[in-house]
């Protein structure tokens, strides 16, 4: 199978699997040899209604540039499915796509009980490209971005939120607060929260409902005060790791 073929394959499956995921995606990923790995392995998510893949890249560049071999994850590309998945701003190569796209592809289909979405098995090939790249840390931009979105998976320190919009209402809620707790979500417990230029209202009511899980949250707006600096965001997350 060449990489248009795995490509071609992969598009015939359904953009989301059947239900809530999880349990598939751990079985896939333990029959790539890739869960134990994971386990180990430390991310910055985003989420947000916009603002994400920018916010990505920024913090991807940071991050190398500090010496990181870091791993990218976003989703949709914008004109090669290659750019999905990168290591230090360079994108998947066709070669590694078309080994370890097939490799997800047959495992997926191994699994003949479990019906697996194109989401999942994007999650499932860059997972399973950083572990082969020995990528030290990963920035993830989140898909949907509720408690049930496949990169919940990821584990790490902090998370950012970048912005909250009246988005997916059937799935994640009819309200912005609503929407932000629900991406609030996908913060691990005991983690770090950055939060973008939201509306000052809704900034107690995610402080409040994020001590249920010990989140600690913070505003790029209280570093700033009240001005956006480009940079904003990364002093925030380097003033998390010192506090």
């Amino acid at each position: 199978m060449v990489s248009s073929q795995a490509l071609e394959e992969f598009w015939k499956f359904p953009k989301f699997g059947d239900g809530i995921g999880f349990h598939r995606l751990f079985l896939l990923l333990e029959a790539l040899d890739a869960l134990s790995w994971l386990e180990q392995f430390s991310t910055i998510k985003v989420t947000g209604s916009n603002g994400k893949g920018s916010t990505c890249a920024f913090i991807s560049e940071i991050l190398h540039a500090g010496g990181w071999n870091v791993g990218l994850f976003i989703s949709p590309h914008l004109f090669r499915f290659h750019e999905r998945i990168s290591i230090n701003g360079e994108s998947i190569s066709e070669k590694a796509l078309q080994k370890i796209l097939s490799q997800v592809i047959a495992g997926a289909k191994e699994l003949k009980n479990e019906k697996f979405g194109r989401f999942e098995l994007s999650v499932a090939l860059a997972i399973k490209y950083f572990q082969e790249q020995k990528a030290e840390i990963g920035v993830i931009e989140v898909g949907i971005g509720g408690r049930f979105d496949s990169t919940r998976i990821f584990r790490g320190p902090v998370t950012v939120l970048t912005s909250l919009d009246l988005e997916h209402t059937d799935l994640l809620g009819s309200t912005k607060e609503a929407i932000g707790y629900e991406k609030l979500d996908l913060a691990d417990p005991n983690s770090k929260v950055v939060l973008g230029n939201l509306p000052a209202e809704l900034i107690p009511k995610l402080k409040a409902y994020g001590k249920l899980n010990n989140l600690h949250l913070r505003s790029v707006m209280e570093i700033v005060d009240g001005k956006i600096l480009s940079e904003s965001a990364t002093k925030l997350i380097c003033s998390f790791e010192h506090s």
